[in-house]
């Protein structure tokens, strides 16, 4: 299928949590763990006939013919990550791409890696185009819950929701408004820049980082005045860049993320370099961490 334009499926999955279980169970176990998980979502992928195109880190990347196969392959994953001490989170889309030495690409794929930042451990995204390819029994185990925005793209996306455990049938939709059974995970998210601290929650609607009329201060010369921000949307710390030079997310377990007017959901604990790295050799670098209480 060399530089061949189709219409696939296009999966993303990820690991959450991944810096607790190294914490939890050492470095060595919590490599098993997380790459247990992984596995695990290419085994899926190939038993519904799905191929995996690539795996990185903490995380994969598959195609599929169609959008019922992908959704299989999504459920038969959590399913399997049910009671285990690592979650996943999934998002897929259905779309045209072009594929190219083994790779796709496309305004598809796009979408879809997006999805996959939006989920929650244990949650699986996908959209309103995807559910329309979805055979009507399938369909009944979608809800619509929010929209996005994907670079490049100039229309929202809409988000859907697929329920595939008991649990998440019993949730009410984040668009009703309504609050879900059971006791509730409540996020605080701790930011530490030299003398500066902030402790954000639920209530966050804007927390703001630069080096002038900014939430906190950090001044350096390729630092734009309001750099980026923190916005809690749908239940996660979402960061998004601002600026001229880009931010880099560093997580504690060694993952890195470099967002140029993008934005991404901050999970665990790391740091936030601004227009330059987040390693320790920036010492104008932002300490986070996310704090999870369920109540």
């Amino acid at each position: 299928m060399s530089g061949q334009r189709a219409s696939l499926a296009i999966m993303f999955a990820d690991v959450r949590g991944s810096t607790r279980i190294y914490e939890k169970f050492g470095d060595a176990k919590g490599r098993e763990i997380t790459a247990w998980s992984v596995n695990t979502f290419c085994d899926e992928v190939k038993a519904a006939k799905g191929k995996v195109i690539k795996t990185m880190g903490d995380g994969a990347m598959a195609v599929f013919r169609d959008a019922a196969s992908a959704l299989a392959a999504a459920v038969a994953c959590q399913t399997k990550h049910v009671n285990q001490p690592v979650t996943i989170g999934i998002g897929f889309h259905f779309g045209p791409v072009v594929v190219e030495n083994n790779d796709v690409f496309g305004d598809a794929v796009n979408v879809a890696a997006r999805l996959c930042s939006l989920a929650k451990a244990a949650e699986i995204l996908t959209t309103d185009e995807t559910v329309q390819k979805l055979p009507e029994e399938a369909r009944a185990t979608t809800r619509h819950i929010d929209t996005t925005t994907v670079k490049g793209k100039r229309e929202n996306v809409k988000i859907y929701q697929v329920l595939w455990d008991d649990e998440e049938e019993a949730t009410v939709t984040i668009v009703a408004g309504a609050k879900p059974a059971g006791p509730r995970r409540r996020q605080e998210l701790l930011l530490r820049h030299g003398a500066q601290e902030a402790r954000l929650d639920e209530k966050c609607e804007s927390f703001t980082f630069g080096r002038q009329n900014a939430d906190m201060l950090v001044v350096d010369t390729v630092i734009s005045r309001i750099h980026a921000k923190i916005e809690w949307r749908r239940g996660k710390f979402i960061l998004s860049d601002q600026s001229t030079n880009g931010t880099q997310v560093l997580f504690q377990h060694g993952a890195h993320t470099t967002l140029r007017r993008e934005e991404m959901e901050l999970t665990d604990s790391g740091w936030i370099g601004l227009g330059r790295s987040a390693g320790d050799d920036n010492p104008h670098r932002i300490a986070f961490e996310v704090v999870v209480e369920t109540r």
